[in-house]
């Protein structure tokens, strides 16, 4: 009985490992699809930090500040969220705030519909941070910042102004660029009609070319780099091979998108797909942040 259920195993092994390889993969999808829902709506939270209880503590109406740019003229969008923004400036330097009534930065939830309240606030503030980028280098701050009156705006921008400076001086003259690679979806080995040989054939080949995958992406971030003056690699998600972002000088955009151009062709003919998003604000590369003050 011994021999032939050694046989038996010989004979359906790689049947038996492919069927439970499939289970497997199709389990790893399930949890990876929880983890990537949760994970969405984590990052779409993740700009905005609601004022404490205890911060609004009777405060109805406060300042939320967009931005730091230099003390300059310029022309800023109406909102339906807030008044009219302004500059708020000290010493060569200004915030860029508007008036706004803070209970509706309270109970705000992640919802994906455009025209819900988290969803208006968050479009208002990136239009008046690019209103301010298309006239002065501009340190977008985190949405939903906000302090509690103009005297609060100026202490903060007396405290921060020498950082605040050098962060301008950095950034001028600069856009910043996204570039994400996404991996192909491995086509699964049929659980029939393959023997253990040519199983393992397909999967040497799969493992083959998400290698290759992997070091052309890494050879992408390493080649357009050089074209900026600062780079910085976001949390890779599933299925992703490199989610990064570059501050680039204006000067060097032409050659920084046309390398993009040539590095996505090896990572095109791998199956891979490449996304390129800009020219947007430096929102990946300012570290100023203002904290909400009584």
């Amino acid at each position: 009985m011994s021999a032939e259920i050694e046989l038996l195993a010989r004979q359906h092994a790689p049947q038996i490992l492919a069927e439970a390889l499939r289970l497997a993969r199709s389990k790893a999808v399930e949890v990876l699809s929880e983890q990537l829902v949760s994970a969405m709506i984590a990052e779409a939270v993740k700009p905005y930090r609601p004022p404490s209880a205890a911060q609004l503590a009777n405060v109805e109406k406060g300042l939320c500040v967009y931005a730091i740019t230099r003390d300059s003229e310029i022309e800023l969008p109406a909102l339906r969220t807030a008044a009219e923004p302004r500059l708020i400036a000290h010493n060569g330097i200004g915030a860029v705030v508007a008036d706004v009534d803070l209970a509706q930065f309270t109970n705000l939830e992640a919802d994906p519909v455009e025209d819900s309240a988290l969803a208006t606030l968050a479009r208002e503030h990136d239009a008046v941070v690019r209103a301010v980028f298309e006239h002065e280098p501009v340190l977008p701050l985190r949405f939903g910042t906000v302090v509690t009156g103009e005297q609060a705006a100026l202490d903060l921008l007396r405290e921060r102004r020498e950082e605040a400076l050098t962060w301008l001086d950095r950034v001028a003259g600069h856009r910043e660029w996204g570039v994400r690679v996404e991996c192909a979806a491995q086509p699964e080995a049929p659980a029939d009609g393959l023997s253990g040989t040519e199983y393992l054939r397909h999967r040497q080949s799969a493992l083959s070319r998400d290698r290759d995958q992997a070091k052309a992406a890494q050879n992408m971030h390493a080649k357009l780099s050089c074209h900026a003056t600062e780079a910085a690699c976001r949390e890779h998600r599933p299925n992703t091979l490199l989610d990064a972002a570059y501050l680039v000088p204006q000067d060097n955009e032409t050659s920084f998108r046309d390398s993009v151009t040539r590095l996505s062709e090896p990572l095109e003919r791998l199956g891979a797909t490449v996304h390129t998003t800009g020219p947007w604000p430096p929102y990946s590369f300012t570290r100023i942040e203002l904290a909400v003050q009584r």
